[in-house]
């Protein structure tokens, strides 16, 4: 089931973007971004200490293998973006950040996607594939669970102490800001130490008995995460600030449940294989389809509607085209397993 719910999430991210002014809910995508980063932190603790242990050898195949699981299907849209400029015409129609490099310091950050944001909020404004700067919240957050806070739940706890205080602290000097001073706690890179250290814990504890998956707990959470949506239509600080840290907690037993309800039935996989993709290329389609479809109009219902079908094919392309080719060699990267107890644990696809 955690297949479903990541193509879920990136469905939710697609809606905030691309419905129009009224239509659209842009803090259910927020939201979305920060239940990635708590399944992000669940999984990468687990594949850490299941797959690769924390060697200096196990870290390199660690590092190897995140970087065949991104960046071959982040090149395959980027460069079908910079071409498509370089030789059609401009794709900033619906978001002016889509355009060629044209700084060597843009160039870096879109190839490494490491720079596209930083401490402070000031994002990389040309980036051929606009919703790649949470990436590199991603990676950075992948580094400090390798390095150091995945090793164990004291780690955990204090990267979560951490990220606790960083946020307070944000929070006490931005709330006479303009929403808060939202981007500071949503695009920066520390943004991403409470939801991931959540997820790393979730891991930890996940034997737990309130993980074990039922469908009463499932459907509270899922009425915990309406009301948590819905608080953000009359609160603005719950919708700009307290409505991300609420999401992350709620994530906490359900990514666990989720990732429980094991299946072997294909369509679930490649949701969850199509995530990604559409997570990349939805302003490039919609984008597209806003040009050559001139009927459909601008950010609406009718351009999301075309948009979700559209990411959802090209996605596939991307999936059988770039994913699971490259999936044979991520598997020979990840053979060599890492064993607790004597005894191989079990990890999840698609990590």
């Amino acid at each position: 089931m955690i297949d479903v719910y990541r193509f879920i999430l990136a469905l939710c991210v697609v809606q905030g973007h691309l419905l129009g002014r009224g239509e659209s809910a842009p803090w259910l995508a927020w939201h979305a971004v920060f239940s990635f980063y708590v399944l992000s932190g669940f999984l990468m603790s687990l594949i850490l200490n299941q797959d690769y242990g924390f060697s200096a050898g196990g870290l390199v195949r660690f590092a190897v293998n995140r970087w065949l699981r991104l960046f071959p299907t982040y090149y395959a849209v980027i460069g079908l973006t910079a071409f498509y400029i370089a030789f059609i015409g401009p794709l900033n129609q619906l978001n002016e950040a889509i355009a060629l490099p044209s700084t060597a310091a843009a160039t870096f950050a879109n190839l490494s996607i490491v720079t596209l944001t930083g401490f402070d909020f000031a994002p990389q404004m040309q980036r051929l594939s606009p919703t790649t700067w949470s990436l590199a919240i991603e990676i950075f957050c992948y580094a400090l669970l390798a390095v150091y806070f995945a090793k164990s739940k004291l780690r955990l706890f204090f990267m979560l102490l951490i990220g606790v205080a960083v946020t307070a602290a944000q929070i006490f000097i931005d709330f006479d800001q303009p929403q808060y001073g939202f981007q500071n706690h949503y695009s920066v890179l520390q943004a991403g130490l409470i939801p991931f250290a959540l997820g790393g814990l979730a891991y930890f504890y996940r034997s737990a008995r309130i993980y074990q998956f039922s469908g009463a707990k499932l459907l509270i959470l899922s009425l915990l995460f309406l009301v948590n949506f819905a608080v953000g239509y009359w609160s603005d600080f719950h919708r700009y600030v307290s409505g991300l840290y609420v999401v992350a907690a709620l994530n906490v037993p359900l990514v666990p449940m989720l990732f429980t309800q094991t299946t072997k039935h294909s369509l679930q996989k490649i949701l969850g294989g199509l995530s990604y993709p559409i997570f990349l290329c939805h302003w490039l389609v919609a984008t597209l389809i806003a040009i050559y479809v001139p009927a459909i109009g601008g950010k609406g219902f009718m351009l999301f509607a075309a948009a979700a079908v559209g990411s959802v094919l090209f996605g596939l392309l991307l999936y059988y085209g770039v994913d699971r080719p490259i999936q044979a060699l991520r598997t020979s990267v990840k053979k060599q397993r890492f064993m607790v107890g004597q005894r191989k644990l079990k990890t999840a696809p698609g990590t």
